[in-house]
């Protein structure tokens, strides 16, 4: 019988604990301790043919508290001159629909341009349709 495992391969809050396997799937995300336990379990496991595999020490299990987001996002005005400059005199190059910073935050972060951005994203899209 083959049973899907409940887990991601980006963290998300639901899912902050953590195996890493570089041999394996990389990183992989779970929702308990306890199942990622039992991954890593079996991950540790695999390592075993004749003798232990040093590579074995490079599964490590822990628990995310955060990530890289972004911050401070700045839409593209919709007008710059022809040098790319706006209105503030800050320079946009074409092929940018924004400026961000991104800094580490709480892994439940969601930065609030972020949806001023999809929904530009969105209206560029049908735009360009």
């Amino acid at each position: 019988m083959n049973t899907k495992i409940d887990k991601k391969y980006n963290p998300e809050p639901d899912y902050p604990y953590f195996l890493y396997n570089p041999e394996g799937n990389g990183f992989e995300y779970f929702r308990t301790k306890e199942l990622r336990d039992e991954c890593a379990y079996d991950e540790v496991q695999a390592y075993l043919d004749d003798g232990w595999d040093e590579q074995v020490t490079n599964v490590v299990i822990g628990e995310i508290t955060g990530q890289a987001s972004m911050i401070d996002v700045e839409i593209k005005p919709e007008t710059t001159d022809e040098e790319g400059i706006d209105g503030e005199g800050s320079y946009w190059p074409d092929n940018c629909e924004y400026k961000c910073d991104y800094k580490v935050m709480p892994l439940d972060f969601s930065c609030p341009s972020t949806k001023q951005l999809e929904t530009y994203n969105e209206s560029l899209r049908k735009y360009n349709e």
